[in-house]
Formats: C-alpha cells, structure tokens, sequence
C-alpha cells in the first residue's frame, strides 16, 4: 500500500495535469499532493486524507498509513 501510495504522489508531482480539476472554462491546478485512503470500518467507508503526500518519506507514509 505505501509504495503505491509514494509512487502515486511522486507521479502526480511530475505530471500536474492529473491533480488539476475544471472551474467552468478554467483548470486550476493544485499545488498540494493529498491522497485520500479509503479505510474500511463496521460502520462503513471512510477516506482519510494524507496531506502534502509528495513531501513525506517512505517510512513517514508507512507510519501514516498503518495509522489510518
């Protein structure tokens, strides 16, 4: 899970076009990496947001997902 999620923030740390989104006729690109991890719980689906994802280092993303 953390490799996919590290591969995942450094992707779209390369390649902005995929972590923009449409306003009207304007793209507006984010500058912030966030992902969000879909956590299953009794009550149901949850998806917690890991913030500035691209700036973390593996063993940060490990910790942070083993936490959710």
């Amino acid at each position: 899970m953390t490799f996919i999620a590290r591969a995942t923030a450094l992707t779209i740390r390369d390649f902005p076009v995929v972590n923009a989104s449409l306003d009207g006729d304007q793209i507006i690109f984010r500058r912030e990496i966030n992902l969000g991890v879909a956590v299953a719980l009794e009550q149901g689906l949850i998806v917690p947001v890991i913030r500035r994802a691209d700036e973390r280092s593996m063993l940060d993303l490990c910790r942070t997902v083993q936490d959710l």
